[in-house]
């Protein structure tokens, strides 16, 4: 039983690792890589302010009011 726990806790661990790494290196700042995003890409748009919403205009994401 002791050593099936320990395989899970290992299995768990690697799997944490490979998700952080994942995410390192698709959201890496002022590079992109092959495959991933620059965080401009995927930020909020300068310029939004509460109450606002994104909305997708066919090419990028823009802030919109709901009038």
């Amino acid at each position: 039983m002791k050593r099936g726990k320990r395989l899970v806790y290992i299995l768990i661990i690697i799997w944490i690792l490979l998700i952080v790494g994942i995410m390192v290196y698709a959201l890496a700042p002022g590079v992109i890589p092959v495959p991933g995003h620059n965080i401009n890409e995927i930020s909020i748009p300068p310029g939004c302010v509460a109450g606002q919403f994104l909305k997708y205009d066919g090419t990028k994401w823009v802030c919109s009011d709901l009038t």
